[in-house]
């Protein structure tokens, strides 16, 4: 029995670590100071079906914690010595804790502010806002913009045919977005 609890430790262990690096967001936009990662559709949203609810349970990431916690704990109890029903009832019972408490945490966090969509280059377009880091001709900047109710924070360079430095805290309006970065000129300019 230590070989199936081996096994499972080292999947669920090995898949947790490989999923700690994984990046999935790549954006340059901060919405709302957060890192940018939010919804994309695979989370636990709301669900209208009770069907829905059960299987949302048995997703791959609550599969994962369970092998982990199960295989830990079978093999820590089967390395101790442990009685083989006690052991198996235990890594059974924390391989279902970690699963249950693995499904109400990113149900918690995907109905939270943590799981804001990043937001799209066209919805920043037109938009005003605020120079953060100074805007210099060749040299990029930071400005936040109120997209939606929500402050993103962008890289931003001057349009062109915008002369001068844009200061920190100077008003600017989104002309286009380029490959994620703003192109940026004085609110009110005639651009």
């Amino acid at each position: 029995m230590l070989g199936v609890y081996l096994l499972f430790a080292v999947v669920g262990l090995g898949l947790l670590a490989f999923s700690l690096g994984d990046d999935a967001d790549a954006s340059s936009h901060d919405v709302g100071g957060s890192s940018g990662h939010g919804a994309s559709g695979h989370g636990d949203a709301a669900h209208s079906h009770p069907g829905d609810l059960v299987l949302g349970f048995f997703r791959p990431r609550n599969m994962i914690f369970f092998a982990a916690a199960f295989g830990t704990t079978g093999a820590i109890f089967t390395w101790l010595g442990r009685a083989a029903l006690s052991t198996g009832v235990l890594a059974l019972l924390m391989g279902a804790g970690a699963m249950a408490v693995s499904h109400a945490l990113f149900r918690w966090l995907r109905n939270t502010e943590s799981a804001v969509e990043v937001v799209g280059d066209a919805a920043l377009e037109g938009s005003t806002g605020r120079v953060a880091i100074d805007v210099e001709p060749g040299a990029r900047g930071r400005v936040v913009c109120n997209v939606g109710g929500r402050e993103v924070s962008v890289l931003a360079r001057l349009a062109p045919g915008t002369a001068g430095t844009l200061g920190a805290g100077s008003e600017v309006v989104v002309i286009r977005m380029v490959d994620g970065e703003a192109e940026v000129a004085p609110f009110g300019s005639t651009e």
